[in-house]
């Protein structure tokens, strides 16, 4: 890697989702094997990001049974200030990602939530409202969207019909959705057939 560790950061596409995932999600220590698979990096790649992590004292290491655990040193000064640079912002994206979930097959709305928004209440992330959804095209969005996010998107996916349904039932799910912080990525509220 190169001693420059700005340079290496910009550059190195392990080392950046690795650190967003570590920094979006704060459940304990992972092993670099354990951060391979949820990146979806070679295990060499990881383990060099990791140690370049390390030695700019943004990430810790502690002994697991399986191996070395790593986690965010929350103690860091740096922390915060790559929180706000790495956090993928939906709201700047808004054009590109209503272009990609159009991808999927013509929903009717997609509505941002949960952490998008900041919506704690919210058990999703993302409720897409279509009657004709291409399954291998939403995974493959959705895994690409999780890797610029740093996290996994939670996610429902709801025809017109049932979206109405919950809606009329007061339905949990939607309530914590509609009543709570949350953006319209395409459409408004989807009108009833």
């Amino acid at each position: 890697p190169t001693t420059d560790p700005v340079l290496f950061l910009l550059t190195d596409v392990a080392l950046v989702r690795v650190l967003r995932w570590l920094l979006t999600n704060q459940s304990g220590s992972l092993t670099a094997k354990e951060l391979a698979s949820h990146v979806q990096q070679k295990l060499p790649n990881v383990k060099t990001a990791l140690k370049a992590l390390e030695s700019a004292g943004v990430v810790l290491n502690r002994k697991l049974k399986s191996g070395k655990g790593y986690y965010i040193n929350e103690r860091s000064n740096l922390i915060e200030p790559l929180r706000q640079l790495l956090r993928y912002d939906f709201d700047a994206n808004r054009r590109d990602l209503a272009k990609a979930f159009r991808s999927i097959g013509k929903p009717k709305a997609v509505i941002a939530t949960g952490d998008i928004v900041g919506n704690r209440r919210s058990e999703v992330d993302l409720v897409i409202v279509s009657d004709n959804v291409n399954e291998r095209s939403l995974e493959k969005l959705l895994l690409g969207l999780g890797y610029k996010s740093g996290f996994e998107l939670r996610y429902v996916v709801l025809t017109t019909k049932e979206y109405y349904y919950r809606l009329e039932m007061n339905d949990r799910l939607l309530r914590n959705v509609v009543d709570f912080e949350h953006q319209f990525l395409i459409g408004s509220k989807p009108s009833q057939k």
